[in-house]
């Protein structure tokens, strides 16, 4: 059975969304949309030093590990997202000059028989971006 690219991209957050909670990440929304465009998943995750940091992640799902997910995410989509980021922010009064950001990339690439009932575990590989500053 095929599925459309639809249905493998909301299975591709679903992985990512458990991925991050894995890992101590707390998902406030997915797929928030503005006019700039959609953010997959926000979410906060405690630093290192103990500070919460807002996350705005971005997911990929690929057949092939051909590096097209990665290339997918360009200055002009990390644009759209920081400006989707503020919106974010400002509809939900956090203040973005006292509250650490970070934007992230997590590609998903499904293992062999995914969708059959039989497949392997999808392999994730998850990055952080380096996008212009909010401020």
């Amino acid at each position: 059975m095929a599925f459309s690219k639809k249905e493998i991209g909301a299975w591709g957050e679903a992985v990512a969304r458990r991925f991050l909670e894995q890992r101590g990440y707390l998902i406030t929304e997915k797929n928030f949309r503005t006019r700039f465009g959609e953010i997959d998943i926000i979410a906060w995750q405690k630093d290192t030093d103990g500070a919460w940091v807002l996350c705005f992640i971005e997911v990929k799902t690929r057949g092939k590990k051909d590096g097209s997910a990665e290339r997918s995410v360009g200055r002009g989509k990390l644009l759209n997202a920081r400006h989707a980021a503020i919106v974010f922010c400002i509809s939900r009064h956090i203040d973005i000059s006292e509250t650490p950001i970070r934007f992230e990339h997590v590609r998903i690439l499904p293992g062999p028989g995914v969708g059959s009932g039989q497949g392997k575990r999808a392999r994730v590989r998850h990055l952080i971006i380096d996008p212009p500053p909010l401020a």
